[in-house]
């Protein structure tokens, strides 16, 4: 087949040819549009957790594109864990206010601009004065003089939308990594914007440890959104994201090639637009084959040995390390950490720094207490095909 015409779009937050198996969530934010537009603000925020490589970032691309195709105003945002300790990550929400102001096809926004970045410049003003303060009791005060900042900014913004019929939507990646301060800080503006009628709505996305994190930000999170789990795409989901996309441009795949690739990504939407991608560039007829499938899923998961798997692997630790060898060996899945400790030896305490360190590295994660599962699909494979020996890698 042709390289150049190939279908599939295997990345980081990259539109595949085909949201599959998404209807529920598109449609659920849908509402929330149609029912601003009625007048009706008595709504929650959406918030999505799961894997890496389900498709989260995908699907507020696509809630964002949806909003804006109604004229509200969007702010698109990712956290990063980088930048705990610092104004980092508040300074460039700033911007992103600004950016979305200017970039606003809203009338209403439009005729207000001039006053409403005046409003932005002032919270960064705030932000920046507040960073240079490090005694404890002014951390205090920073804490304070943030929820207020930013609960005056909002309020700015969605001012020229009251009684519009449009809304503001803060679409926030990676949520799980912004420090404590910042994200208790925009829950408590989410509050204030149910409390007071602002036209105002976070949709965040994350690690399935996301709900919790937020439960412990403020008691009241877990009543200020809709949570959803976002997890692998049902066969037919899966099949559909694989077969649309090859027969829009004159292929097909024949039975067991589609079954042997569904089955071999589990799945998971980005490993189905790699192994898309691969037997698309594979196969010399028009019909996949079996043999296609087979060569497809050994060259994707060479593909994926080479970048998706290390990059989480690399950045840890050689005790890090041992510790996820040691969850492979407990078993697939969700697994006990007291198994972890028995393969390993030796005292809890003296893993639980690694432990720790993993989880805030975001290569683990506790689904429940007192267990223990990889964030990245397949981790625990390629652990075993190239993490078996103390010095590789």
């Amino acid at each position: 087949m042709d390289p150049a015409l190939n279908p599939y779009n295997p990345g980081s937050g990259l539109m595949p040819p085909l949201l599959a198996g998404r209807s529920s969530e598109l449609e659920r934010f849908d509402t929330l549009i149609i029912r601003v537009g009625m007048g009706n603000l008595a709504n929650r925020g959406l918030v999505f957790s799961g894997l890496r490589g389900v498709g989260k970032t995908v699907l507020l691309n696509q809630l964002r594109h949806q909003a804006e195709q109604h004229n509200w105003l969007t702010i698109q945002f990712e956290g990063r864990s980088e930048e705990k300790g610092d104004a980092g990550n508040h300074l460039r929400l700033a911007e992103e206010f600004e950016r979305a102001l200017l970039r606003s096809r809203n009338q209403r926004i439009k005729k207000s601009l001039n006053s409403l970045l005046p409003g932005v410049s002032s919270f960064k003003v705030q932000l920046l004065g507040a960073g240079i303060e490090v005694d404890f009791s002014s951390q205090n005060r920073n804490s304070v003089t943030l929820e207020i900042g930013l609960s005056n900014l909002v309020e700015v913004v969605v001012e020229p939308l009251k009684g519009s019929g449009k809304g503001c939507a803060l679409f926030i990646d990676e949520m799980q990594e912004l420090e404590p301060q910042l994200l208790s800080s925009l829950l408590a503006v989410q509050h204030a914007a149910h409390q007071d009628g602002w036209p105002f709505f976070i949709i965040g996305a994350g690690l399935p440890t996301l709900p919790a994190t937020l439960s412990s930000a403020r008691s009241y999170a877990e009543r200020l959104f809709d949570y959803r789990v976002i997890g692998p795409l049902s066969e037919e989901a899966a099949r559909l994201a694989l077969a649309q996309p090859a027969e829009k441009c004159g292929a097909r795949y024949s039975d067991p090639a589609v079954e042997y690739l569904i089955d071999a990504a589990e799945g998971y939407p980005f490993f189905l637009q790699v192994f898309g991608q691969q037997i698309w560039d594979i196969a010399h007829e028009k019909e996949f084959s079996i043999s296609d499938a087979q060569e497809a899923v050994y060259r994707g998961f060479e593909h994926l040995d080479r970048g998706f798997f290390p990059s989480r692997w690399d950045r840890a630790t050689e005790k890090e390390r041992r510790y996820m060898r040691a969850m492979v060996d407990a078993g697939q899945g969700v697994i006990e950490t007291s198994d972890v400790i028995a393969s390993l030896g030796g005292a809890y305490s003296e893993w639980s720094v690694a432990r720790a360190s993993l989880i805030k590295k975001g290569a683990i994660y506790a689904p429940e207490r007192g267990k223990l599962a990889f964030t990245v699909p397949g981790m625990a494979r390629f652990i075993e095909r190239h993490g078996a020996d103390e010095g590789e890698r």
